[in-house]
């Protein structure tokens, strides 16, 4: 039986959480359901692989965004001190 976050049994929304979940052997499930849940926390740690691996390359461009546009500032600032001395 699940039950959520609060340790009581609820029909609108289930969360199933390792805490309150009993500990459950793969030897006694039937074998269609200890197949799903292996493929289950298979899939959570691929997609917990790939969304580090987005944030990781969209910190990379926001990096590279932010040295672009001091770039530019810094070149604006020069041509604005150019100007001056002229």
């Amino acid at each position: 039986m699940w039950r959520n976050r609060y340790g009581n049994t609820s029909k609108r929304r289930t969360v199933m959480l390792r805490e309150t979940t009993p500990p459950v052997c793969m030897m006694c499930l039937p074998r269609a359901v200890g197949i799903s849940v292996r493929i289950g926390e298979q899939q959570s740690a691929d997609r917990w692989r790939k969304n580090l691996f987005k944030a990781n390359i969209s910190k990379v461009r926001r990096n590279r965004a932010l040295k672009e546009r001091l770039d530019a500032i810094l070149k604006c600032i020069g041509e604005m001190e150019k100007e001056e001395e002229e």
